[in-house]
This record gives C-alpha cells, sequence and structure tokens, in this order.
C-alpha cells in the first residue's frame, strides 16, 4: 500500500506524482513488498531498447512540416525554418519546447556518473542502463536473461563495464540476424546481438560462449553434449547455408585463462585479463591459434614506429572547411586523386574504379590489370577545392613531409563480419589521399610497410579481426600481430602491390637480388618461375602479378607463410578457412579459370561484370564467340548445339552465349568483345580471350601442397 509509505515519507509521494506525469517507473516503490521480503526479482527478462537518446527535433517540427522528414533535411536547414514554423504555430513550440526537456533530461539521468557509475566512459546506450538496472533489481540468489546488442563485449573502451558484468555473467550466446529472427526492416540481416544471462556475483570470470549464432536451436544442440556436427563446423553448413547445428565443440568455457588470452591479444599492453573482449570463436579449438598467435609475435605499435589517419572527414572537408569537393573524373595531378575504401581489395590498391555517374556503393567497376597502362589511376572521388583551406589542414608526417607524401598501408574502416573478407588492406603510393572510409598508416621506414603487409593481407590476420566482432576498425592496427618479414613473404608483397609506376620507388626499396631464386610453391603451367628469375632492380610493368591465377596464388602462399611465422599448423589454417570464411569458400566453389589464368566465372558478388554470366544476359553490352571448342565426351552440349566434336568443332559469332553453355569445353577459345570505361581514354572496345579448358581451385589443397612445398624449403616447422 503506497499510502503507508506516503505517510512515513512524504517525498516518496511527491516522486510518484512526477512517475505519473513523465512515465518514470520507480521498482522500489511500486513493488516495495518484494523488495523487503526477497530483496529483490528472482527471475528477470527482457528486450530493452537499442537505442542511444539523441535529440533529433526533426520528427517533432515534421508534425507540422512533413517535408522535413520526407526530404531528410539537412540540420542547418531544420535550424534555418524553425523559427519560421513556430512563428505560426505557437502550440508547437510549446510542444517542442516540452520535447526538448524530456529529452535532455533523460540524457542527463542516464549519462550522470552518480546513476550509472559503471558506465563512465562507455558510450551510452538505454541497454546498457536496463543490464545495470536488471542486476540492482535481483535478488541475491535472482537470475537475470537480457537480449541486447553486442557492442559492450567487443567494445575496448568497454573495460570496466565488462570487469564489473563478469563475474556474474553465467552464458553469452552471440547472434546474427541472418536468419532473421527479427523483422530485417528494423534489424539489419548482418546486425549482431546477444543473449546474456546472469547469475549471483562469484567474484571471479567463468562463462560460457557461444559466438556466430543464428538460431536459438543451435544453443540446445551445443549443450546437449551432440558430439558430431551434421552439416560441417564452419558458419556456413555443407549446403552453403548459415549453419544453425550445434556440436559440443561450438561451447567455450572461459575463464581467467583465456581472458588472460585475449586481453593480451586485443587490448593494450597490461590491461587487467577481466576487461577482455570476447571473441567470435566459432570452435573452442581456435582458441589455441589466438594464444600461439599472442605467444609468437608483437602488436604493431610496440614493435615499430608507425602513425594513421583517417585523412579527410567527407562531410567537414566539403560542407565546413572546403578543402575537397565531389567531383568524378581522371585526375592528371596527384595532388587531386582521393580514393574511397570500395576501390581497395586485399593486397590490391587498383581493385575498381569508380564509375562516371557514381552515387552509390555499387557504382563501381573491376578495374582489368592486365589491360591498363604502367602510369594509370582509376577516376578520383573528389579533388581539391580551396586550396588555401586544403594547404592549411594538411597532415604532418611524425616521420618528416605529410602523411600523404608516404607510402602507407590502408585498410578499410568498416568491415562485415560475414563478407568474403573482413579485413580489406593493401599499400596505397604517395600523393593519393582519401576519405574517413579508408584508414592509412605510415611506418617509419619500407621495410616495416613490407613486414605489416605479409602479415595483413593473410587470411590468418582477417581471422583475428573476424574474432573481434568489430564493425568499426579505426585504430586497430595498433594491435594487430607483427613479425618482420622473411624474403619469401617480400617477395609477394612487392609483386602483389607495385602494379604501375606509382610503387617503382617502393619496388626499388624493396628489391634485392635474393628475390630472383625464389620460386612458386605448386607447379601448374600457368605460374612461371621466370616471374621470380626475371626480375630487376628498376621496375617493369610486366613484372607484377596481373592474371587472377597468379595473384591467388601468391595469396595462398602468403596464408601459409603468416601460419608458419605466428606458430601455426597446417590443419589450424585449414580450420580457420573451413570455420571463419564461408562466404570465401563458397565463392571459392564456383569461380573458373581458363588456361591463360583469368577468371572465366565467378559468382562472386565483389566481381561483377568479370568473365561470362551464368546464362547468357542480353542486358549486357558485350558479344560472345566461340572459335574452334570440343566438349568433353558425354556433354549435353553437343547434342543441343549438333557441334562441339574433334570433327564438327563449335563455331559461332555474336552468340546468345552465358558460362553454363561452355563450362564443358575441352579446347576452344570464347572471346568476350566489350566497351571498357574504367580507362581514361574509354570507353574502348576491348576483347579478351578465354582459353579452354576450364578449372576450379581447392583451396584446402592448395594449402596442403604450398604448406608441403615450404617445409620442405625451410625445415620442419614448429607446431
Amino acid at each position: 500500500n503506497k499510502k503507508v509509505i506516503f505517510d512515513v515519507m512524504p517525498r516518496a509521494q511527491i516522486a510518484d506524482s512526477l512517475a505519473e506525469t513523465y512515465r518514470y517507473f520507480h521498482w522500489e516503490l511500486e513493488f516495495a513488498d518484494i523488495f523487503e521480503i526477497n530483496s529483490g526479482f528472482d527471475l528477470i527478462l527482457g528486450n530493452p531498447p537499442w537505442v542511444k537518446v539523441l535529440w533529433k527535433e526533426g520528427g517533432v517540427l515534421a508534425d507540422n512540416s512533413p517535408n522535413i522528414a520526407i526530404n531528410k533535411l539537412s540540420a542547418s536547414k531544420v535550424d534555418f525554418l524553425r523559427e519560421e514554423i513556430f512563428k505560426n504555430n505557437q502550440k508547437l513550440k510549446n510542444v517542442y519546447l516540452q520535447e526538448y526537456e524530456n529529452a535532455q533530461s533523460t540524457q542527463n539521468f542516464i549519462n550522470t556518473i552518480v546513476n550509472f557509475p559503471i558506465l563512465k566512459s562507455v558510450q551510452t546506450n538505454l541497454y546498457k542502463c536496463f543490464i545495470c538496472h536488471g542486476l540492482m533489481l535481483r535478488s541475491n540468489s535472482g537470475v537475470v536473461g537480457l537480449i541486447n546488442e553486442n557492442g559492450l563485449f567487443d567494445d575496448p573502451d568497454g573495460g570496466s563495464f565488462r570487469a564489473y558484468l563478469f563475474p556474474a555473467l553465467r552464458y553469452h550466446f552471440q547472434f546474427f540476424n541472418e536468419w532473421p529472427l527479427f523483422d530485417t526492416s528494423g534489424v539489419g540481416h548482418d546486425k549482431k546481438f546477444c543473449i546474456n544471462i546472469f547469475g549471483k556475483n562469484k567474484g571471479e570470470a567463468s562463462f560460457i560462449s557461444i559466438a556466430n549464432l543464428f538460431h536459438p536451436k543451435t544453443i540446445d544442440e551445443s549443450l546437449s553434449g551432440n558430439d558430431f556436427p551434421k552439416k560441417g563446423v564452419g558458419i556456413k553448413d555443407d549446403n552453403g547455408k548459415w549453419n544453425i547445428h550445434g556440436f559440443s565443440d561450438r561451447v567455450l568455457n572461459l575463464g581467467e585463462t583465456e581472458l588472460k588470452i585475449f586481453a593480451e591479444l586485443y587490448l593494450s599492453s597490461n590491461s587487467p585479463s577481466i576487461e577482455s573482449l570476447i571473441p567470435n570463436l566459432q570452435m573452442s579449438q581456435l582458441v589455441s591459434v589466438l594464444e600461439k598467435m599472442t605467444k609468437n609475435s608483437r602488436k604493431t605499435a610496440l614493435m615499430t614506429k608507425a602513425s594513421a589517419s583517417r585523412m579527410y572527414d567527407q562531410t567537414n572537408a566539403e560542407k565546413k572547411t572546403k578543402e575537397i569537393k565531389t567531383e568524378v573524373s581522371f585526375q592528371n595531378d596527384i595532388e587531386d586523386f582521393f580514393i574511397s575504401g570500395s576501390m581497395l581489395f586485399v593486397a590490391n590498391p587498383l581493385y575498381k574504379t569508380p564509375n562516371r555517374v557514381c552515387v552509390k556503393n555499387s557504382d563501381f567497376s573491376v578495374v582489368d590489370l592486365l589491360t591498363i597502362n604502367d602510369d594509370y589511376r582509376p577516376r578520383s572521388l573528389f579533388k581539391r577545392w580551396l586550396l588555401e583551406s586544403y594547404l592549411k589542414n594538411r597532415r604532418i608526417s611524425p616521420f618528416g613531409g605529410y602523411h600523404r607524401n608516404k607510402y602507407r598501408l590502408a585498410y578499410r574502416n568498416m568491415a562485415k563480419q560475414v563478407r568474403e573478407r573482413t579485413f580489406i588492406p593493401a599499400i596505397i603510393p604517395p600523393g593519393v589521399a582519401h576519405i574517413n572510409g579508408i584508414v592509412s598508416v605510415e611506418f617509419e621506414n619500407c621495410e616495416s610497410l613490407i613486414s605489416a603487409s605479409a602479415l595483413w593481407f593473410s587470411v590468418v590476420i582477417d581471422f583475428y579481426i573476424k574474432t573481434t566482432g568489430k564493425e568499426n576498425l579505426n585504430s586497430i592496427w595498433e594491435n594487430l600481430p607483427f613479425k618482420s618479414a622473411n624474403l619469401a613473404q617480400k617477395a609477394r608483397v612487392i609483386l602483389l602491390t607495385c602494379l604501375t609506376d606509382d610503387y617503382s620507388e617502393l619496388w626499388e626499396k624493396s628489391f634485392t637480388e635474393s628475390i630472383k631464386n625464389e620460386r612458386w610453391a605448386k607447379d601448374d603451367p600457368r605460374l612461371s618461375n621466370l616471374r621470380f628469375s626475371s626480375l630487376r632492380n628498376e621496375w617493369k610493368q610486366n613484372f607484377s602479378l596481373r592474371t587472377d591465377f597468379e595473384r591467388r596464388q601468391a595469396l595462398i602462399e602468403i596464408d601459409v607463410l603468416a601460419s608458419i611465422e605466428l606458430g601455426l599448423s597446417l590443419e589450424e589454417l585449414i580450420s580457420i578457412y573451413k570455420v571463419q570464411f564461408p562466404v570465401m569458400r563458397q565463392y571459392e566453389s564456383d569461380t573458373w579459370y581458363d588456361q591463360k589464368g583469368r577468371i572465366v566465372f565467378t559468382s562472386s558478388k565483389g566481381l561483377i561484370g568479370v568473365g561470362l554470366d551464368r546464362k547468357f544476359n542480353k542486358k549486357n553490352e558485350f558479344t560472345i564467340t566461340i572459335k574452334d571448342g570440343v566438349f568433353i565426351d558425354g556433354s549435353e552440349q553437343i547434342i543441343k548445339l549438333k557441334a562441339g566434336t574433334e570433327e564438327k568443332p563449335w563455331n559461332e559469332e555474336s552468340g546468345q552465349i552465358g558460362w553454363e553453355d561452355i563450362k564443358d569445353l575441352k579446347s576452344g577459345i570464347v572471346t568476350k568483345t566489350y566497351m571498357d570505361d574504367t580507362v581514361p581514354d574509354g570507353p574502348v572496345e576491348r576483347t579478351i580471350e578465354y582459353h579452354a579448358p576450364f578449372d576450379r581451385c581447392d583451396r584446402e589443397e592448395d594449402y596442403r601442397v604450398v604448406w608441403a612445398e615450404f617445409e620442405r624449403r625451410f625445415g620442419k616447422t614448429k607446431e
């Protein structure tokens, strides 16, 4: 009976009255008997709001002027319209001020250290406040189960909050919404969230974690002791579907020992283990991989002098300082050359170029490395604007000169955990600038740059990035493992990177005569060892790796070399690939190469326009011709075409031909003629030849072959 309480505590009546007005909920007041008898609730369940409390005046003003919301007017335009709206609507002004008062008061309340001391230095979100409140409202033996975003478990600044939570945490189940479990109109398909169950504070961390979940049934199957993975152990199953099948190795039992490994790997030096991040690990065996990475390397920031920058904040640099302006065009002056994340891929600084009209992420075309000139640069998205502002705000390099005028190791700042690759690094040359979708790291010397690249280009470091669960990578480079590169690593890094004369200086600084003695670690007619033996100190265009097959092989060898340097075993490398790279495996299984090393067909969504379409698509403006095509015995195409044999080869010009029509060819030449608009003098007509037969690669088998060859060269590796 609240009246009894009010008689004893008059201030409680005031609080109750305010709660009626502002919709507060005073738990101890409403459930005074429970707190008196039981000290709190025995069970608390909830899905608290995953939102930051922000004042958004546009939403209030849009009730009177809908065009504010419809046209998504900028804050500056809303600011201009506000007073005009208020002149004609005093009632709306009163509502506006009341809403502002409520929002500001709520912000002040949840950001006040007195109310939520454990959230000090943590970016506040309502779900974090609910977690704190839930633990406060439970009884001494109470259980709290909440669904919330995963951010508090992978936020480097959230250490003190995790230290508070871990002793009470019993279960941590991390999900992606790919199934989906939530409506994707509100929660994105790749959104990461988690279920956390808390119990009594035990004074130390000891809890179960299961990551990369898509459906709750996986939890039941994993905890039931099912030892046999029904459809594979990876994030995707053997049928290429999101893996919802559980097995006991999915369960990670985390305590002081494991958290210490994670803290050493993910956090700054000397961070307490109780503040560690929780990695996204598919299987418990992968903990040993992280332990070896910690043991056999040091962090980049501790091993070499380096400095990073995101260079130009696009909004600020365009609208406020006017240092740059949008202009999609080829630029003669490298000072006017700006790139974005879509233009880079792993070890490839010339991955894509913006289209003439470039307004969305898909408006980029793949650059054909076999056809570009030695002075090629893609289109730039921006150029310098007000010269005085541009010169005034140039970033100074700690190593002398300007950051922009150095070779740098750049990577996309935003990461997607369930894409082909999560970490996308490439070396960019002096003069190239970028917007804040990229982070570029300059090193004190070329040797450190090449050494960092030799690891960063590998799936091993990408695995590290995936385990962090981070989507905004920012300064993650500081904690990445670092080791000096050996000769084999250096050779492959510069062969992949030095694609144009913008890289000639890097080549000449990095090249040594001993690189000429390097050899491929796999025998294949498409891999000539003249690639190494013909190299010279002065860079030439034909030195670099340009065919799809060669570049893939070089990255395979970089993966193996990185694994050996970090003390991993062959089986651990293969497990990393099988378990944590489902999209990459899917693409590899359906990417086909011709006998000259070109991709003739791929299902990769990142390589649209490369090779042929699966079926002929008349929307694509290219023509296909077949010359002397001969199919394998028994091919249905022979019957369909009444041609394609040794006696009667298939010849056709400008045919309606797709990949499914030619995949069975055992000899012959397929030509694709199209208009190439990725070059400065474009569009130009270009013809590509694909030489049959066509084959796929097996990455796992290639790892085994390459590993065995490097073991033969270097001696038995330590596991």
